[in-house]
């Protein structure tokens, strides 16, 4: 035999081909909402699967300032990754990621540069500035999804008036840039998205995961794309293109 013709061979000897399976929607733009991928052994069947949440990033903004060069006043960001309960009055660190602080000098006082010196320093938190019309806003975002991968943020400032340098009336305190719901005023950051799991119910049987890919008993992976009104139908079925 050939390579060729040996690799053939040793793939028709193998029961592993014999038993694939391929899963198909079997609602009309099934797709739309979730794709799926079975494996050798998944129960040749039809799935009833709906799902029900998805799994998000924590996302906050600041209030809207002049432009993205506004002074931003001295002091540390502490940057804390983990669980927000559901009305956001308590939290709890993730382990794996210990607290963090961003150091706010002269050099990088700007909305410009702060998002600049969060994002360089990979703290599971990405910045971005936001213009328009209105002015500008910075935007922060987790890096994961899943309800472990919230943030809280809360600023150390300098209790001098010549370290905090009132003397540009343009600038803003640190604390705009906090966002820590059950201890700081109403003067830190808005929340705009909270962190979640993803929630999937498959044949009456519910699953969560941080992300938004899911895998079910039987080897059956479905990638979520958005949450559906009604239950879809994934079709597993023996593989016989594949086989042929």
């Amino acid at each position: 035999l050939t390579i060729g013709q040996a690799e053939v061979a040793s793939s028709v000897a193998s029961t592993q081909m014999w038993s694939g399976t391929q899963a198909t929607s079997a609602t009309p733009d099934g797709l739309a909402y979730v794709s799926a991928r079975s494996a050798a052994q998944t129960p040749a069947r039809d799935y009833k699967v709906e799902v029900l949440q998805l799994a998000t990033t924590q996302i906050t903004s600041t209030a809207t300032f002049s432009t993205q060069f506004t002074a931003v006043r001295l002091g540390t960001l502490n940057i804390e990754i983990g669980t927000w309960n559901s009305s956001q009055s308590a939290f709890v660190l993730n382990p794996n990621w210990p607290k963090a602080s961003v150091s706010i000098g002269p050099q990088n006082e700007s909305l410009e540069r702060e998002r600049e010196k969060i994002n360089s320093a990979g703290f599971g938190v990405v910045a971005s500035v936001v213009s328009d019309a209105t002015g500008s806003r910075l935007i922060l975002r987790s890096t994961g999804t899943g309800v472990d991968r919230g943030f809280r943020i809360s600023a150390e400032e300098p209790s001098s008036p010549q370290a905090l340098d009132l003397t540009n009336q343009d600038s803003v305190p640190l604390s705009a840039l906090a966002f820590d719901p059950g201890s700081q005023g109403s003067g830190g950051m808005q929340l705009l998205q909270s962190s979640r799991n993803a929630q999937v119910k498959v044949n009456d049987e519910t699953i969560e995961s941080p992300l938004n890919v899911i895998e079910s008993k039987g080897g059956l992976s479905l990638i979520l794309k958005k949450t559906t009104d009604a239950p879809i139908t994934i079709s597993v079925q023996p593989d016989q293109v594949g086989m042929r």
